[in-house]
Order: structure tokens, then sequence, then C-alpha cells
């Protein structure tokens, strides 16, 4: 089983890379000029129904996102390139995806590896949850992403400049 998913994996890697090529690189178009790669207005009624008839997961863990209870803002159903992700807070470039079943059959396999890659590629970084564990206890996904959320502020925070070199800092 877990030699099928590493397969689809590299198949769908070698796929999306022979792709890649014939296309124009994420975020610019075929003349060369610089895009928007958030919320293309071709998906805005499609991000809108998804919203509308959000799962029952989704449901519960926008409930405790939603205005930025966790000190960041989050969107939902928010459009990245050709992809829409569950929930993503922009000012961390941090995306979760709320799994269910239908994330273990191969072509979802295969389209949600695109996607990682895709992310990955534009510096995006990507937290999966399941349905059941969102269901299961929903404090707890809430407490991980709250951590993954400060580990990732951490580290976007520039460090701080260190003493002037040759002055004594006691003195």
């Amino acid at each position: 089983d877990c030699l099928l998913v590493y397969r689809l994996k590299r198949d769908c890697k070698l796929i999306y890379n022979s792709l890649k090529t014939s296309l124009p690189c994420q975020g610019e178009d075929r003349r060369g000029q610089m895009y928007e790669l958030n919320n293309f207005k071709k998906q805005k009624s499609f991000r809108r129904g998804l919203r509308i008839e959000q799962t029952k997961p989704e449901g519960l863990l926008w409930w405790k996102l939603r205005r930025r209870q966790l000190g960041y803002k989050f969107r939902r159903q928010h459009g990245f390139g050709n992809f829409i992700l569950d929930f993503y807070c922009p000012e961390l470039k941090f995306a979760i995806e709320v799994d269910g079943s239908i994330h273990t059959k191969d072509f979802k396999i295969i389209k949600d590896n695109e996607k990682d890659i895709f992310l990955e590629e534009n510096n995006v970084i990507l937290m999966r949850v399941t349905n059941y564990k969102v269901l299961d206890n929903v404090d707890s996904v809430v407490e991980e992403i709250k951590i993954a959320c400060d580990e990732i502020s951490k580290s976007q925070t520039p460090p701080l400049s260190p003493p002037w070199q040759g002055e004594d800092v006691l003195n």
C-alpha cells in the first residue's frame, strides 16, 4: 500500500515536471509578464459554492480559525494557482487541507500530489488533517495548527542584530 502511494507520488512528480516545461512558469504568462497566483476570478463562484456547502469538519475548524482567534488571519476556500485551499494564512504562506475518505483514492492522491508540489514550489507550507481527526478532537487539531503557525512565524522573523563589533556591550 505504501509502495503504491510512493509510486503514484513519483509518477505524479514526473508528469508534473514534464508538463511544467511545456507550460509557462507559475506566476508568469506566455509573454513573461508576472501575474497574481491568488484567487483567480474564474474560480470565484466555485469557491463561494464551496464555502456555502462546507463539510462538517471544515465548519468546525473554521469556527476556531476565523476572526484571528489564533492570532493569524485565515481565509477559507482560498484560490492559489489552479488549486483551492481549504484554509490559507497569507501572512505565513501556510495552508491547511481537511481530507476526507476520498483522498485515499488513486485519482485524488495524484491530484493532491500535484497540489503539494505546486505549493512547495511557491513556498507555501501545507498541513493536512483528516476529517476524522477534526471530528474526534477539534481542539487538539487547533492546538497543532497554533504551534505550527508560531513555529513558521518564528522562522520568518529576522534574527536580532548582534551588538556592534568591537564594542563592549556591558559598558
